[in-house]
């Protein structure tokens, strides 16, 4: 997988993609933002860029990785990120939904991958689970 530089657009894209699927059922709850401040270490993204990234999220478009597994994985990071606060709301599916064509997986796959994990809304799919599906 690719390491992503921490000053580049695609960092803070990618965190901000994360950023609007918290928000998209209207709040970043508690479990959300710990999520959102541990993806932003692991991307070395800075507090006050992450804030500045919470405030305005559509002004860092999220660059889809050229890698395919890459994809895969930040496919799979979103979905986990809809299912922190252990509540799936709509609009956060169609988010997904979205967000999945953008990284050019099909709505049959997304479909699928979806329904999985809110079959599974208290448990964690595992990446392999998921990685099986979209192969």
């Amino acid at each position: 997988m690719s390491i992503i530089n921490s000053n580049s657009s695609q960092a803070k894209g990618e965190l901000a993609a994360f950023v609007r699927m918290a928000k998209a059922d209207g709040i970043i709850k508690k479990s959300e933002d710990m999520l959102l401040r541990l993806l932003a270490k692991k991307l070395n993204v800075a507090e006050s860029d992450l804030d500045a990234i919470c405030d305005n999220p559509d002004n860092f478009p999220l660059e889809p990785p050229i890698n395919t597994e890459d994809r895969n994985v930040l496919f799979y990071k979103l979905i986990q990120m809809m299912k922190v606060d252990l509540s799936v709301e709509v609009d956060e599916i169609e988010f997904c939904k979205n967000i999945g064509l953008d990284l050019g997986i099909s709505p049959a796959k997304i479909d699928d991958i979806i329904k999985i994990s809110i079959l599974k809304n208290k448990e964690v799919v595992d990446y392999d689970t998921i990685r099986k599906l979209l192969v």
